[in-house]
């Protein structure tokens, strides 16, 4: 499954060789599926949406521009049909809408009639705008094409879900993380030990490119070009960087449990300040997903939390 396409987008080999045949048949019917990309933060989807677009050339030469939207941007049909879809046409544009989980629901069962999967790429959808016109409007798949991208794909309805073709990102291995950090930095890092930048690794690409982007406003800050492992150390305790790619919120909770042991959500959120919300939804995630606490009922370490809370919070 080997590919040389896509050369910028670290491992998805899978994924990229799916994608080359989408752009190969692009280039002969100016088609591609509805898309839908999916994958957790940071996990590369934009960035695989933009370079694929990148690729595509139609039966005439030419390559569809680009127009991105967020989906929570769309507060109504009624301003998708008045901003986004003029454009959209007339520009024969590749349509991304990021979070497309988020848009308004009658816009999403006005899709429904829009994507669905047909031999005719022409379809004709009517809806009643906000003053109460009937309005019909021409989407020639011909001419424009669709991907969007979910971190939460439940949230789309079943029959939505059914009219796109999803691509789910493969998760990234820490050597594969660690040449997207070094393709993103600019700084010299061959004498820094490679376990130990793996060590601040988040586990997504985008956290690692904002490692690299740090690393290179610290070395710039510093006058050097070139860092070593204790200079290393030195970046990761001033600009906050700790193990895991934690972030501070994260350490405190930590901290937090391992001096008073088990506690509920909601006296864990009263400990650090926070919304019940924002606990669950911000921090308890990548502390799951990293091994470091368990949550049975009410909120404790595991076994590697403590250790990793022994050797981190030393009293």
């Amino acid at each position: 499954m080997e590919t040389d396409y896509l050369t910028d987008i670290i491992g998805q080999k899978a994924i990229k060789a799916r994608l080359n045949i989408y752009k190969n048949s692009y280039q002969m019917n100016g088609v591609i599926p509805f898309i839908l990309m999916e994958g957790s933060r940071g996990g590369g989807k934009t960035k695989l949406t933009r370079d694929f677009r990148e690729t595509l050339v139609r039966p005439d030469g030419t390559t569809p521009p680009m127009l991105e939207v967020n989906g929570a941007s769309i507060k109504s049909a009624d301003s998708f049909f008045e901003q986004i879809f003029p454009v959209w046409e007339s520009e024969g544009a590749c349509l991304f809408i990021d979070e497309i989980h988020k848009i308004h629901p009658k816009l999403e069962t006005i899709f429904l009639t829009a994507l669905e999967k047909s031999k005719n790429p022409v379809r004709n959808v009517s809806y009643d705008s906000r003053e109460g016109i009937r309005l019909t409007y021409t989407f020639d798949f011909r001419k424009m094409s669709f991907i969007s991208a979910t971190t939460d794909r439940q949230q789309l309805s079943k029959a939505f879900n059914d009219r796109l073709t999803k691509i789910p990102l493969a998760g990234y291995s820490d050597d594969e993380l660690f040449q997207i950090f070094k393709l993103n930095c600019d700084t010299n890092v061959d004498t820094v030990s490679k376990d130990l930048i793996k060590s601040r690794f988040r586990g997504h690409p985008r956290n690692c490119c904002e490692l690299a982007e740090n690393l290179d406003f610290f070395a710039a800050a510093h006058g050097v070009e070139s860092i070593n492992d204790s200079q290393f150390n030195e970046f990761c305790l001033t600009m906050a960087v700790f193990e895991h790619g934690l972030d501070e919120s994260e350490m405190q909770i930590l901290k937090i449990l391992s001096e008073r042991g088990e506690m509920s959500l909601n006296g864990l959120a009263a400990a650090t300040m926070q919304s019940r919300q924002v606990v669950q939804k911000e921090y308890e995630s990548i502390l799951l997903q990293k091994g470091l606490m368990d949550i049975s009922g009410k909120r404790s370490l595991t076994q590697k939390g403590r250790e990793f809370s022994k050797r981190t919070f030393k009293r």
